[in-house]
């Protein structure tokens, strides 16, 4: 594999089921990435998504929506993946270590927008899926659009967490975070389950105050 795996541009009533895309020996690249405006009603489904390793100065997520100045994907359906093991890149401050903790790195697991498409409402849902050693960054899963909802997930030993940097009316629920975990919630949360690891903390994370020890 070189390169994105699958790319969406202008297209809508897609289904993408049952692949693996396996990031093994690969630097620069997403797996599945929707390209602006005109994308809706996208299944992405029962699919194994792996092995983002190659350490360096690598970005690449495996599902990012990019917003073209006007407008980005909406109506996505996530639901019944399995994405592991991704690594932190190297720091770009010149660290030599790869460190989730650095900030971002545009290596997050799932990735909606950017900062300006925060008003865009793109009713996304992220649900029943299984995130395991997710460390590419603090921001394992990130929505910076609105009226979204992460439910029904499952992160065993990722080091990212959920966060909602922008936007609004957003939903995260039921979902169940164990072992080395950190989770980030900054827009409406309720009823998720932690079961953490002794040694390890769990984080909250806010707009305006960056991530709170809470255990």
């Amino acid at each position: 594999m070189s390169g994105d795996a699958f790319k969406l541009y202008t297209s809508n009533n897609i289904i993408f089921t049952r692949n693996k895309i396996d990031f093994t020996g690969v630097a620069g690249a997403n797996g599945i990435y929707t390209g602006g405006a005109g994308i809706s009603n996208v299944e992405i489904s029962y699919n194994e998504i792996n092995n983002h390793l190659t350490s360096g100065q690598w970005s690449g997520s495996y599902i990012k929506t990019y917003f073209d100045g006007t407008d980005l994907a909406h109506n996505l359906w996530i639901h019944h993946n399995y994405f592991a093991n991704m690594a932190p890149r190297i720091a770009a401050s010149g660290g030599t270590t790869a460190n989730p903790y650095d900030g971002d790195s545009d290596r997050e697991t799932i990735i909606f927008g950017e900062a300006a498409s925060q008003n865009v409402e793109t009713n996304n849902i992220i649900e029943y899926n299984y995130f395991e050693n997710c460390d590419g960054e603090n921001e394992m899963v990130s929505f910076k659009t609105s009226k979204n909802i992460y439910r029904y997930n499952t992160s065993k030993n990722c080091m990212g967490g959920i966060s909602i940097r922008f936007g609004h009316a957003s939903e995260v629920y039921g979902n169940v975070f164990t072992g080395d975990t950190v989770t980030d919630f900054s827009d409406k949360q309720l009823s998720n389950h932690r079961q953490l690891r002794i040694g390890r903390s769990a984080y909250l994370r806010h707009r305006s105050q960056g991530l709170q020890q809470l255990l």
